[in-house]
């Protein structure tokens, strides 16, 4: 889960070079908090240390379900346009959407089994 936070916060630093109050403020609260220790770690560490230890830290406390939701969460982040405004709202000014020519609508899914996680985005159609 730490890896799976980590990748999709990375994703949106590429395209904002920021996260967005929305994902630091809003929605589901295991997510929130490993955001909050994505951001604190690149704060302190730097943005090319990738550093997985202070979300793994957030792993542990979390039960079960919290850490399912914040992979659902995850998994939602990963394939959303950087115009929605749900999600990135805050940063919309910094963003300028081409002609659309290359945005992808992705689908996600999810297998849990024991401590493994199989996660797999393909272009929808494919």
């Amino acid at each position: 889960m730490a890896a799976l936070a980590l990748w999709s916060c990375s994703q949106v630093m590429e395209v904002f070079n920021d996260l967005p109050v929305e994902m630091l403020e809003r929605g589901d609260v295991g997510y929130r908090s490993l955001v909050r220790a994505y951001s604190q770690s690149t704060f302190k560490n730097g943005f090319d240390a990738r550093e997985l230890k202070d979300l793994h830290e957030v792993c542990r406390s979390l039960d079960s379900q919290a850490l399912h939701r914040a992979a659902e969460r995850a998994l939602e982040v990963l394939p959303t346009e950087p115009g929605d405004p749900l999600l990135f709202g805050s940063l919309l000014g910094a963003y300028t959407p081409g002609d659309g020519g290359d945005v992808q609508d992705y689908s996600a899914t999810m297998a849990i089994s024991g401590s493994e996680v199989v996660i797999t985005v393909a272009p929808r159609g494919a």
